[in-house]
């Protein structure tokens, strides 16, 4: 799995992500066996991959929307936010929290990061798929 932040819009992803750090937070976090029980509980839950395409499409979580974070700003709205549950995932967690934290200014009631990121999915040996 390709482990590169994006490269587009990097300095747009590193000001939401210092935002993110330094406004109080508006989102929890979860671990990946959380995240995991609540699928497999069937639990509605929108899982919102910020990396970029390519390593969406080499490794994802089932059924999660890729919106890479370089355009994630413009993009973010094209989830139904408001009325859903949404888990933020990226390559170790640092771009997925500034992206929970965005839903969490929007009006979104219960969003989470996973903590550790795809890193921490991949350790903890949960499933994946390609395209």
């Amino acid at each position: 799995m390709k482990k590169q932040p994006p490269k587009k819009g990097v300095f747009k992803a590193i000001s939401e992500l210092l935002c993110a750090v330094i406004q109080p937070r508006k989102f929890r976090y979860i671990s990946a066996e959380q995240l995991q029980s609540r699928i497999c509980s069937g639990e509605e839950t929108t899982v919102v991959d910020c990396r970029d395409s390519e390593s969406y499409k080499e490794c994802h979580i089932p059924g999660s929307v890729n919106i890479p974070y370089t355009e994630f700003m413009t993009k973010y709205n094209t989830v139904d936010f408001k009325n859903s549950n949404i888990v933020t995932v990226c390559y170790a967690g640092y771009y997925s929290r500034a992206a929970a934290q965005k839903y969490g200014r929007a009006g979104c009631l219960k969003v989470a990061s996973l903590l550790g990121g795809m890193d921490a999915w991949l350790k903890s040996k949960m499933p994946t798929t390609e395209n």
